[in-house]
């Protein structure tokens, strides 16, 4: 992309000059499966109580019916409906992955409340969903700290806010110059990189708020709205020694990742899909024990012990008592423990009755970690080999080993287990034949006359 002369010109060009006709087919169905995936996210997150103390403030703050809450059974303005939809998609710690972030968490809530709200196609959705992640992922890719940087740095809000205003300023119509001045006014909302303070270095203080993608998807909306508004941006804000880079903790700038392969490299297709709702870096350990409770028929009496052998790094998400439920989510020994009284993959694994229960203390009990090999920098790739050991009664062992978890690009979900996922997700919130129906309309999203349609399914 070589059109304006700054960074913002030359990612605005991209935001209003894309058409879903130049979009390759795998791009496509890979956008579908990442509204899906988030979608599921969203409805399935609702019955907690984090969502439910969100959703009563969001009530409470009033304001035109626009947009749908997910799985909460009531509308709210435009920028609130993306704030919220944006913490329920990243509350069950289920989204979408790459080793930077979680897109979905702020591209898709932004993009269907602004697509609800203006009536907007499902093609017109579909074309937005790509061109936010585009957006998102590769200036996430420029800012990014270098491993060491990362030790004391870190954000994804801060980065993915983008994504959010790329696929608003899409829906809303805005030109090339008017995106440019979207994106470029999306920097005064950019949460700072806090994750090293209220993220998961410690997972036993983990904040409600998580990563504040609810904020991200709000700024993004607010930028293009004011934009459209006759607001604009300093269009040089990405650029030089004072660009966005080092605002947003980089210690060096990658000025060519912002357009590299823009429009001809989709960085969507890289997207990984979670199995459990879990943290990533502890997918593949909870994959070891499920194949083995799987393979083997265990049942949590046989149990007597689990250890885990892993990088050094795992060893900060093996604390047996989590106090909430972002806790919980950064917990293995917590997490092994709804594997092995077969909890729905959901949000029962976080109630409040199995935060509290003596039996699933007793289990997470048994959960050990045994480091083996250096720690390497968390999320610079999707890899993250363990072995595990499940001791049972009778002097009986079995392990087994995965080095990358099942949802990464080399070892792909299966379309039938995107939806399955969906299904399960989403069949005990709102019942099995709305799920049915929201997953047929994604299928057929260009079909989609108004997005106002999939939006009443899915609130529940």
């Amino acid at each position: 992309m070589s059109n304006g002369t700054t960074t913002a010109q030359k990612l605005g060009s991209y935001v209003a000059g894309t058409n879903l006709s130049t979009l390759p087919s795998s791009v496509c169905e890979k956008a579908k499966h990442c509204l899906l995936d988030s979608l599921g996210c969203m409805v399935g997150a609702a019955p907690l109580a984090p969502a439910r103390q969100l959703g009563a403030m969001v009530r409470d703050w009033g304001g035109a019916s626009e947009a749908t809450l997910a799985g909460l059974g009531f509308r709210a303005p435009t920028p609130w409906a993306a704030y919220l939809n944006g913490h329920l998609a990243n509350l069950l710690d289920y989204d979408d992955t790459i080793p930077l972030g979680h897109p979905g968490s702020t591209v898709v809530p932004a993009a269907l409340a602004v697509a609800e709200w203006r009536h907007c196609t499902g093609r017109d959705l579909l074309l937005a969903i790509v061109i936010g992640y585009e957006i998102a992922l590769r200036v996430g890719g420029a800012v990014t700290p270098s491993p060491e940087r990362e030790l004391n740095v870190r954000g994804i809000g801060t980065w993915q806010i983008f994504g959010a205003a790329a696929a608003a300023s899409r829906l809303l119509g805005l030109d090339a110059d008017q995106a440019a001045h979207a994106l470029a006014l999306a920097v005064n909302y950019a949460p700072v990189p806090c994750m090293k303070k209220f993220g998961h270095r410690d997972p036993t203080s983990v904040s409600w708020i998580k990563n504040n993608l609810g904020w991200a998807s709000l700024g993004g909306v607010l930028a293009a709205q004011h934009v459209a508004g006759g607001f604009t941006g300093n269009l040089t804000v990405f650029d030089g020694s004072e660009g966005f880079w080092i605002m947003a903790g980089a210690d060096e700038p990658d000025f060519a990742a912002y357009t590299e392969g823009l429009g001809q490299v989709y960085q969507i297709l890289d997207v990984a899909f979670k199995s459990y709702p879990a943290c990533w870096v502890i997918q593949t350990t909870l994959e070891c024990i499920d194949v083995l409770l799987r393979d083997h028929d265990i049942r949590a009496n046989q149990v007597s012990r689990i250890q885990v052998f892993g990088r050094s790094n795992l060893s900060r998400f093996f604390d047996p008592a989590p106090k909430s439920v972002p806790d919980a989510q950064f917990s293995v020994p917590y997490q092994a423990a709804m594997l092995l009284l077969r909890q729905p993959l959901g949000y029962e694994w976080y109630t409040e009755e199995n935060m509290r229960s003596p039996e699933v203390k007793t289990l997470a009990n048994r959960v050990q970690f045994i480091a083996e090999g250096e720690a390497k920098a968390i999320y610079r790739d999707l890899g993250q080999p363990v072995r595990v050991c499940v001791d049972l009664e009778g002097s009986r062992s079995v392990e087994t080993a995965i080095g990358v978890a099942r949802g990464a690009p080399c070892r792909p979900l299966t379309i039938e287990q995107v939806g399955d996922k969906f299904l399960n997700l989403v069949t005990p919130v709102l019942g099995a034949a709305a799920a049915r129906q929201i997953l047929g309309l994604v299928e057929d999203l260009e079909q989609l006359e108004d997005v106002a349609e999939l939006a009443g399914l899915f609130a529940g």
